[in-house]
């Protein structure tokens, strides 16, 4: 992985600068880290989204309402609760979700 991409991917370039917590490389790295991912996981559920409805309109009728669901029930998270997320979406995001 480039490290460069990730230090310039998104808003997380800085330590933040409050708390001890906060003062600490490896936890610095981690959100940094997680912020990466999450922009990479959007890129990647949009690539196939746009796959799937180009898919779509070569379906037979039914398989491709089956399709256009699947797409709709998938595009929720299941990251919400996680102890290690909430902390990401607490620090450098204030509260708000950013998928």
């Amino acid at each position: 992985m480039n490290a460069d991409r990730i230090t310039h991917h998104s808003h997380v370039t800085k330590q933040p600068a409050c708390g001890c917590i906060y003062d600490c490389p490896d936890v610095h790295n981690f959100l940094r880290l997680t912020d990466y991912l999450g922009h990479t996981i959007l890129e990647l559920e949009e690539e196939v989204i746009r796959w799937c409805q180009a898919l779509i309109k070569y379906l037979p009728p039914d398989w491709a309402e089956g399709l256009r669901q699947d797409i709709l029930c998938n595009l929720s998270r299941g990251f919400e609760g996680e102890a290690v997320y909430d902390f990401y979406v607490n620090s450098l995001c204030s509260g708000k979700e950013p998928q």
